[in-house]
């Protein structure tokens, strides 16, 4: 079978040259999936599709660790058979360089950008990381109307390339365009590094991080360098947050009962 997205088609941007970061990219992968599940689904129909994936990548997660995970909606048969196939499309799509989890986790939200950002998703102007960051000045959030939030999309993304910024700087000028209090999260997390609850090992890893980015010149490395550095860092970023998310919401949940 033909591979859905091929690299040839795709503006030549260094080393993101996903496949899968086109809307119309993503949304027929699903459509072939949802053919390819049609007798266990009894439908064609794609909208089921993101919460599938969403429990089968929880569940190939989990299975690592022995864990079984529930499902309400969807069995865990449905649940390894849809992991298995689109592992296999990604795998064919990618080359096996998109893994389950990243497709649901990054490439499936483009679905829900706004018009603006698909379009230039579509165009090859901007990358995955950076639609993403753009999606974050909604409408919903600023309490603005669509056609302002999208100048103020149009507006960040030009600074983007006309100051040629780096792509976590992208994400630094939202977080402070949506006054997010940096400064206050640092001290926080500084804080709670210190108290005893800190897990030794991860206090040891953070520490060994440190001193390593203390040692490294910025100035006398390659600005990919810098960028591979700063996209790892934001990653780990993104990955503290959600377990803090879910740390807040299990706490949450307890004093309810």
């Amino acid at each position: 079978m033909a591979r859905i997205g091929s690299s040839a088609s795709l503006p030549r941007r260094r080393k993101y040259n996903d496949p899968l970061a086109k809307p119309s990219v993503v949304e027929k992968l699903l459509k072939e999936l949802a053919y390819q599940l049609r007798s266990s689904l009894h439908t064609e129909d794609i909208q089921l599709l993101p919460q599938l994936l969403k429990a089968a990548s929880t569940q190939t997660r989990y299975a690592a660790k022995a864990k079984t995970v529930h499902s309400s909606r969807f069995s865990s048969e449905l649940l390894k058979e849809a992991a298995e196939k689109t592992k296999a499309i990604l795998d064919r799509e990618t080359y096996g360089r998109i893994s389950l989890r990243t497709f649901v986790d990054n490439n499936m939200r483009i679905l829900s950008c706004p018009s603006d950002i698909k379009q230039m998703l579509e165009e090859g102007k901007v990358t995955l990381f950076e639609a993403l960051q753009l999606k974050r000045l909604s409408s919903e959030k600023l309490s603005i109307s669509e056609s302002e939030a999208q100048a103020l999309r149009s507006e960040f993304i030009n600074n983007c390339r006309k100051q040629q910024w780096l792509s976590h700087h992208l994400r630094h000028q939202i977080d402070t365009f949506l006054v997010v209090d940096t400064q206050k999260v640092v001290n926080v997390e500084t804080q709670a590094l210190s108290e005893p609850k800190t897990n030794p090992l991860v206090l040891e890893q953070l520490n060994l991080i440190v001193d390593m980015i203390k040692e490294i010149d910025f100035d006398h490395i390659n600005r990919l360098h810098q960028e591979d550095i700063l996209l790892a860092i934001d990653e780990l970023i993104l990955k503290l947050q959600k377990a803090k998310r879910h740390q807040e919401k299990r706490k949450t949940s307890l004093l309810d009962v």
